[in-house]
């Protein structure tokens, strides 16, 4: 009977001595762990303008071909052939005056006239040229040339059409260009699709183009062979 009373007041005594003794144990002061040492940022290297932009011009040159199909051109018949099996998959940039364009055109072209509306422009061109080939017709083939090299230069994939719109209204090209080769025209006008646009990767490049077409000249970087013969004599 007594170690049955026992029992109880034995446990009793043990809890009470099990929390006397937490309850001495001084309370520990939290630690702050040590702070993280500080990220020094690495500066990106200013862009040399000239060395990109040389860099540029010659990946342009050293990737062109020495034929129509591998020089940044296409022909009016292959360009033909491939609005009438994928016409999503291009996109047309006329750079005639307005005048040249509403009197008839490739179907969809979108017309950004050769010269300062370009540069206003080139961030929407390279906009649309993402997921397309984009396609740059003139009147001949030579102003869409010059528009080709510089697009390509500026990262914008294009061709140029060969030989242009050409037709009877240009002297030598009445039989060539798409005109010239009575391929479908209207007159419709389309207008620059609504996308977000996207800016160069290189702030140099594009400044050196759009700088190209603002200064534009009347004459567009050509000479009239009757001047030339003034200016040789």
């Amino acid at each position: 009977m007594l170690k049955r009373k026992l029992t109880p007041i034995l446990s009793l005594l043990l809890i009470s001595g099990l929390l006397a003794t937490g309850c001495g144990q001084a309370a520990q002061p939290a630690t702050t762990p040590p702070a993280a040492p500080p990220v020094t940022a690495v500066p990106t290297p200013a862009e040399d303008p000239a060395k990109v932009i040389k860099g540029a011009v010659e990946t342009y040159f050293n990737a062109m071909g020495s034929t129509v199909k591998n020089s940044y051109k296409i022909a009016e018949k292959d360009l033909k052939d491939e609005l009438d099996k994928n016409p999503d998959k291009y996109v047309v940039l006329d750079v005639r005056k307005a005048d040249a364009y509403a009197q008839g055109h490739i179907k969809g072209a979108i017309n950004v006239p050769y010269g300062p509306e370009i540069a206003k422009n080139l961030d929407s061109i390279r906009a649309i040229a993402k997921d397309k080939t984009l396609i740059v017709a003139c009147y001949t083939g030579q102003t869409a040339g010059q528009t080709d090299s510089l697009l390509n230069v500026a990262g914008i994939k294009t061709l140029s059409l060969n030989s242009g719109m050409g037709g009877s209204s240009t002297a030598g090209f009445e039989t060539r260009g798409w005109l010239g080769q009575k391929y479908p025209t209207v007159t419709e006008a389309t207008a620059m699709p609504t996308v977000p646009a996207i800016a160069s990767k290189s702030k140099a490049i594009d400044e050196a183009v759009q700088k190209y077409f603002y200064e534009m000249p009347k004459d567009s970087y050509k000479i009239d062979l009757p001047v030339m013969k003034e200016a040789l004599a």
